[in-house]
């Protein structure tokens, strides 16, 4: 893919920019990890830099241990520390270095900010914040079939609207207006839909919004996390409930693994298996709307 010629243009980038991906989660946030983590992005005139073998989720559990003052878990392999990921980014030079992890999606954005200037301050030229949102009732089923496949919510859907009505997970607007508050114009948004991302692909959509639209040539690269049919993920509630007692991150493991054999072992002609579906009232017919 080669995108048109954006002002900047294919000039030689002079600028150190780090680029925050923040999600949201089920917005095409795997594909676009497995893609920056396999370098399908050769951006003209700038170096791109994605320094995680997958995603940068760990970070969470260190940003919490410094705002809880408590003792954070290992590092694993090719993990930084929140410094050593600042030092990274500040010795790196011109171009672009991208840390995306969803998790951040649960981050307030002043808190957020705070850790910037905690870690990051002055580490980069310019620092920007790429968020994708899906609309509302495509996110709820999305969410709640992840929720059953990694075993973290058994009850029905109508169970798991109520919930997220009453923490008020969903209300994006308040959400992102303190994004934009906050970080201006450097806070970037896009909808996850189809029609809406560029040329119909999230990986385009991606580099046009986080590399200020410089000309980008991006490898074939195949969709990560797809929806799984309904009688998968019929198989894969039935089974999750068999292992309730074991520990949380466990049954996410269960799920993904148990998700991409079914995935593999799916036939041509299951392509157009049924999926999940949303009802179109609630209970006594009452829309499911915010």
């Amino acid at each position: 893919m080669q995108d048109e010629v954006h002002a900047a243009g294919p000039v030689e980038m002079q600028e150190n920019v780090l680029v925050f991906h923040i999600g949201d989660h089920k917005t095409g946030t795997t594909t676009i990890q497995n893609a920056l983590a396999a370098e399908c992005f050769d951006i003209e005139g700038a170096e791109l830099r994605y320094p995680a073998p997958l995603n940068h989720n760990y970070l969470m559990a260190r940003i919490n241990a410094h705002l809880n003052d408590t003792e954070p878990p290992p590092l694993k392999a090719e993990q930084m520390l929140l410094s050593e990921l600042a030092d990274y980014v500040r010795n790196a030079g011109p171009g672009y270095t991208v840390i995306s992890g969803e998790v951040f999606e649960n981050l307030p954005p002043d808190v957020f900010q705070d850790i910037l200037n905690t870690f990051f301050k002055g580490c980069a030229d310019r620092i920007r914040v790429v968020a994708y949102v899906r609309p509302h009732a495509q996110r709820i089923l999305s969410s709640y079939a992840e929720q059953i496949k990694i075993g973290w919510f058994l009850d029905p859907m109508q169970t798991f609207f109520e919930h997220n009505l009453e923490s008020r997970r969903f209300h994006y607007a308040p959400r992102f207006a303190k994004w934009r508050e906050i970080f201006g114009d450097d806070f970037v948004l896009r909808p996850m839909t189809r029609k809406a991302l560029r040329n119909g692909s999230i990986l385009e959509d991606f580099a046009y919004a986080a590399f200020d639209g410089r000309p980008c040539a991006i490898e074939d690269y195949p969709a990560e996390n797809q929806a799984v049919s309904l009688r998968e993920l019929a198989l894969l509630k039935y089974l999750q409930g068999q292992f309730q007692d074991k520990e949380k991150w466990l049954r996410h493991t269960l799920g993904w693994e148990l998700a991409r054999r079914l995935e593999q072992m799916r036939l041509i002609g299951d392509s157009k298996s049924r999926k999940l579906t949303m009802s179109k009232g609630g209970r006594e017919g009452k829309s499911c709307v915010f």
